[in-house]
């Protein structure tokens, strides 16, 4: 065993509990999905805990398989209902680009040149920015679609893998996918704030949290674009990582899951989250 990282612990979280407890707000087609997710997870987490080889690679490729074959899996329903089920392949596709940075991360291997500690910042961008917040986005427009809400999902679909971009192509596309998640997240929140008929407690405390993380991750990535002063690294995963994972993401899809649960299901959805 190794001491993981504070960025190997969130995410181990976004796979043990939100990358399940959202994949439970998409439309029926996918509602298998947690239950494989969830038995996918146990042997993923376990990875994180191990040093880098063989053996934690191993244990994290039954994710990255699973995650490829539920991507796949969601690109039929595309031709039904495109508008409604085009999130759902995003988040998928997201969550399947995102495990495969996990499985680098176990093997010790640096795509596209890129190793610590941004190969396990990568598969948690993908994982949480990624597969979650489309998610969570999704569920919201669903509810109540608006055009506001629209707008919120259309951004947070598009933003990763601008940010992704920006890393590799131009630090403008850096500065222009941070830019669309935070418009994109301030959105979704302000339409639960001002306009969230049916918001509870868990879904206010989202969107209140969201805000200063998005306005961290901007700030970061304009400073590394433009050489302004920037929180560093380890500091934006204290702040901007923690903060979107614990009260933003996973109070989001608590406060979401009743809406996608069969009747007198909700409490099993909600200690479902916490398994």
């Amino acid at each position: 065993m190794t001491t993981p990282t504070l960025a190997h612990a969130l995410l181990g979280l976004a796979v043990l509990v939100l990358v399940p407890a959202a994949s439970r707000l998409h439309p029926s087609a996918t509602r298998g999905a947690p239950r494989l997710l969830v038995a996918a997870a146990a042997p993923a987490a376990v990875s994180l805990l191990l040093p880098r080889g063989l053996p934690a690679t191993l244990l994290a490729l039954p994710w990255l398989v699973l995650a490829v074959v539920l991507a796949a899996a969601t690109l039929p329903t595309l031709g039904r209902d495109r508008l409604h089920a085009l999130p759902t392949s995003v988040a998928a596709g997201y969550l399947a680009v995102g495990a495969g940075w996990l499985v680098a991360d176990r093997a010790g291997v640096a795509p596209l040149g890129f190793g610590d500690p941004f190969t396990v910042l990568t598969a948690v961008h993908f994982h949480v920015a990624g597969a979650v917040t489309t998610s969570i986005a999704a569920a919201w427009w669903r509810r109540r679609p608006s055009r506001p809400r629209l707008v919120a999902l259309g951004l947070v679909m598009a933003g990763p893998p601008v940010v992704g971009a920006g890393f590799v192509a131009a630090d403008s596309l850096l500065v222009l996918g941070a830019a669309m998640l935070t418009v994109g997240l301030w959105t979704w929140a302000g339409t639960v704030l001002m306009r969230g008929s049916g918001a509870g407690r868990w879904l206010r405390l989202a969107a209140l949290a969201v805000l200063v993380p998005m306005l961290l991750a901007l700030q970061w990535a304009l400073g590394a674009t433009l050489g302004w002063p920037a929180l560093s690294i380890p500091m934006m995963e204290r702040t901007h990582g923690v903060v979107n994972a614990l009260l933003f993401a996973l109070p989001a899809v608590l406060g979401l899951a009743p809406a996608r649960a069969p009747d007198g299901d909700a409490s099993r959805l909600r200690a479902g989250v916490g398994s």
